[in-house]
């Protein structure tokens, strides 16, 4: 393990790396338990993730760099929506990884403000 992964590995930030094809080469921890997965999903297609199949092209390199600063909605193993905003992409062209994102988990503030709304 390279100290870059092994730093990586250690943030409490969920950070994705997708290669050719948008296939994932890269989740540190928190992204997996960001969605409650249990394993890594490396090898799995990044748009098999999204709470809306279709929120980025499927096998686009770019899927990630093309919502920087928006929001994009992950499917929980539990069946619900975790809400992230995406940062802007660090083109990557190192290895397998050809865009590098960190994910802000804006879901509670989301329910808080949607809860404040409705009252």
């Amino acid at each position: 393990m390279t100290p870059a992964r092994a730093v990586l590995d250690q943030l409490q930030t969920p950070v994705l790396g997708v290669g050719t094809g948008g296939q994932i080469v890269y989740a540190n921890p928190a992204f997996a338990a960001m969605i409650g997965l249990r394993s890594n999903p490396v090898g799995r297609l990044v748009s098999t993730l999204f709470a809306v199949p279709d929120a980025c092209p499927p096998g686009s390199t770019s899927a990630l760099a093309d919502v920087a600063g928006r929001s994009l909605s992950w499917r929980h193993v539990d069946g619900y929506e975790v809400r992230t905003v995406v940062s802007p992409a660090l083109p990557h062209h190192r290895g397998d990884v050809e865009v590098l994102v960190t994910l802000d988990d804006v879901t509670a503030s989301d329910w808080t403000h949607d809860a404040r709304s409705k009252n």
